[in-house]
């Protein structure tokens, strides 16, 4: 009956929420409608604005305009004018004086002709600012029912309905919730009822077990709801999930108040152990056994970790053809998080060998084979490959330190071939010292350590495959030359060769 209960508070409880989330949604679209319709009168009254204020303009122009043509219009008017009593009285003196009447009769009537073109001219420009005006004025009109003008009242139309719309369908909606809340509430209600009427006749079934008898039937009851309290207690405690493990929740799958069902719930990571898994390539695996000690470099927090490898997976991944390493890490600080990217490297001495460039080494029939400068000459020398990667090999018989070697161009030599060595400069990528056979970095399965080189400590890679210098040391230096070759015209480049550790 309590577990009944229960279910019945919480859909009312759900059944409320619902509410509460339907009336927020609801207001928040109602509120986006209104901010809709501001902005569509805005628009419209703006573009209201912009047409009046148009023609207000054109109209202003075309008053300017008037008023100019009328006062240099007049003006003209009365110079005629002045001209034509001019000519009268000019005329009337040669009648009385019996001057030349005929010339003071041209002057009269031109300038009399004059004066009725300018006076023409006027009346025409009147006329065509009145055919102005009337057309300004239906500018206006024209302005005042423009598509601009029609568009933003279709607009503020079109905001007015879905702000309708929008407090209809909330309405409705709210009433939905309501009508479920209020199902809900008397569902509580009639359990409530059901459970009193059990306590009553529990409370009933007691009075009636005064006697020894109705004693013992009440202990056999007692007994029975014990079990059923037991077994209730059992499932509530299956309610409670517990991690197997202890760490830090990275993500959570299941929002709260959804159902999980069989799908996972929450992803914990473990920090204790920290566990590195690296890929370490076919060639050095064989170096890797539990309990070794590694140096293991974070680049995000540029910071390296002790510590020692825990399994070697003996199986290979098909897609990096290399083996995963797991290695167990020092972290008292707790700096490390999960999926941070690392290098690792073996902590062993190793032992001292010559590694070259890997594009140096020529595969012949003869076996493998590089070229050097000696005297003057590119001679060719059988070389035994130790440890190889990708971009380095070690080179175990065949070389001494100080050998000046060929690393371009020595495709086209060929032995004893004459060969004159230029100006000397730093090399881009010769033999350095290095872990060549005595280590193997982890991360991206590039091999390498510590080592003396020819011009101090260096190292054959760093997990990333590039030649640098090694902690406290420098790159490097070698002798490249261009050397002209008596067959082909070969111009090879040379280093001298460094011994590492």
């Amino acid at each position: 009956m309590k577990r009944r209960l229960m279910i019945r508070k919480n859909a009312v409880a759900t059944a409320q929420i619902q509410l509460n989330n339907a009336l927020a949604a609801q207001q928040n679209s109602i509120e986006s409608a209104k901010q809709d319709v501001a902005s569509a009168e805005a628009s419209f009254s703006k573009s209201q604005a912009d047409a009046a204020n148009a023609v207000t303009i054109a109209q202003t122009n075309l008053n300017s305009q008037l008023d100019s043509l009328l006062t240099t219009q007049t003006n003209n008017i009365d110079s005629y004018t002045l001209a034509v009593q001019q000519a009268v009285v000019g005329y009337n003196a040669a009648m009385q004086n019996g001057g030349d009447t005929s010339t003071a009769m041209n002057k009269l009537q031109s300038a009399q002709l004059q004066l009725q073109q300018a006076q023409q001219a006027q009346y025409k420009d009147t006329q065509s600012a009145q055919n102005s005006l009337t057309n300004l004025q239906n500018a206006l009109l024209s302005a005042q029912s423009s598509q601009s003008v029609q568009v933003a009242q279709e607009t503020l139309n079109s905001a007015l309905l879905k702000l309708a719309s929008t407090q209809s369908s909330a309405a409705a909606q709210i009433e939905q919730n309501r009508q479920q809340l209020a199902q809900a509430q008397s569902g509580q209600q009639l359990a409530l009822n059901s459970a009193q009427a059990s306590l009553d006749q529990s409370k009933q079934s007691v009075n009636n077990a005064s006697s020894t008898e109705g004693l013992k039937v009440n202990e056999a009851q007692l007994q029975q709801g014990e079990t059923k309290v037991k077994l209730l207690s059992e499932q509530l405690q299956d309610g409670v999930l517990a991690s197997p493990v202890e760490g830090v929740v990275t993500s959570i799958m299941t929002p709260v108040g959804q159902n999980a069902g069989q799908s996972a719930i929450l992803s914990i990571a473990s920090t204790d152990p920290v566990i590195a898994t690296v890929n370490v390539s076919e060639a050095s695996v064989g170096k890797f056994k539990a309990g070794i000690p590694m140096s293991v470099k974070i680049p995000t927090l540029n910071k390296d970790f002790d510590g020692e490898v825990a399994v070697v997976h003996p199986a290979m991944d098909a897609t990096t053809k290399s083996y995963l390493v797991d290695i167990k890490l020092k972290d008292d600080q707790h700096e490390l998080l999960p999926g941070m990217f690392a290098t690792s490297s073996l902590k062993s001495e190793g032992k001292q060998s010559i590694v070259v460039p890997a594009d140096a080494v020529l595969s012949q029939s003869s076996g493998n084979a590089v070229f050097i400068v000696k005297d003057g000459k590119a001679k060719k020398v059988l070389v035994k490959i130790g440890v190889m990667t990708s971009s380095s090999f070690e080179i175990t018989d065949g070389l001494n330190v100080g050998d000046e070697l060929v690393v371009k161009g020595q495709e086209l030599l060929s032995d004893n071939v004459p060969v004159q060595v230029g100006q000397p400069g730093k090399g881009t990528g010769g033999a350095q010292g290095g872990k060549g056979a005595g280590g193997a970095q982890g991360g991206q399965g590039a091999q390498g350590g510590k080592g003396q080189g020819s011009q101090g400590q260096g190292a054959a890679g760093d997990g990333q495959k590039k030649w640098q210098g090694g902690s406290g040391g420098k790159e490097g230096e070698g002798k490249p030359a261009d050397a002209d070759a008596a067959s082909g015209g070969a111009k090879p480049e040379a280093q001298k060769a460094g011994a590492g550790q």
